[in-house]
């Protein structure tokens, strides 16, 4: 046997590899997810009319898309969640996930029917005004509830959250992103996503508006929107973390 591989060896010892001639392709450059989220939403803009125009459509603040446009070399740069980008792809009428692929878009003015096949359906609901938030320069306040449904009015507006309500915005702690006189709504059983606003209840009866940079080994640490300085608690300060699933005008409160 050992003859025979000898053999074999001598027989094709002049046997080489011309790679030369081999054509190799390589992927095109990758660009990280926030950087593709980026240039659509400026691609949203520009189609759209402006910040303010999308601003409408997401029934958000236009200091918060301004946020998301800005280059993210600058600290005031805020990058958009996998809830947002989905936000923005309902509002836009874009295919789910088309925020997140490159290429170019079709917009239209309402959302595409076949969005349903990857998300349910949110239906608009009334959605009751259950207290106002009335805003120290600190950023906390005392929270004035009502019973659902006998608040001061109420808003049409899209959640699945059969407990969402709305809370009145008075101060000017959280401008320029939530303006005095103005509501947010609140889910209470939805899931807090990083890099956006929430509102924070603690054991001492305060509560706050701030967005969430992270959670993690037993701390939240939120980011102040008017002074633009980080805060830090630690979870048995903390009762509840809820989601702002928007920023609502007075114009659009019904009575």
């Amino acid at each position: 046997m050992a003859n025979d591989a000898s053999a074999w060896l001598d027989r094709n010892a002049s046997i080489s590899l011309d790679l030369s001639s081999l054509a190799f392709s390589y992927p095109a450059e990758v660009k990280p997810i926030k950087e593709i989220r980026r240039d659509k939403l400026l691609q949203i803009i520009d189609a759209i009319g402006g910040q303010s125009a999308l601003a409408t459509r997401l029934g958000k603040d236009r200091n918060q898309v301004y946020q998301w446009a800005l280059d993210p070399s600058n600290p005031a740069h805020r990058g958009i969640s996998d809830r947002t980008a989905r936000a923005i792809e309902m509002a836009c009428g874009l295919h789910a996930g088309e925020m997140d692929h490159i290429g170019a878009m079709e917009l239209t003015s309402h959302p595409v029917s076949h969005y349903d096949e990857i998300r349910p359906h949110t239906a608009v609901r009334e959605v009751p005004v259950r207290g106002t938030a009335s805003m120290g320069m600190d950023g906390f306040w005392v929270d004035l509830e009502y019973p659902v449904g006998h608040g001061d009015g109420y808003f049409e507006h899209p959640t699945s959250d059969p407990d969402a309500y709305v809370l009145k915005v008075k101060g000017d702690s959280m401008h320029p992103a939530i303006r005095s006189g103005w509501y947010v709504l609140i889910e209470p059983n939805g899931e807090p996503q990083q890099g956006e606003y929430v509102l924070v209840k603690l054991t001492d009866g305060r509560s706050t508006v701030k967005e969430l940079l992270w959670h993690k080994n037993g701390e939240y640490a939120l980011l102040a929107i008017a002074s633009d300085s980080r805060m830090s608690l630690s979870e048995d300060q903390v009762d509840g973390v809820y989601p702002v699933a928007a920023v609502l005008p007075p114009s659009k409160r019904m009575l």
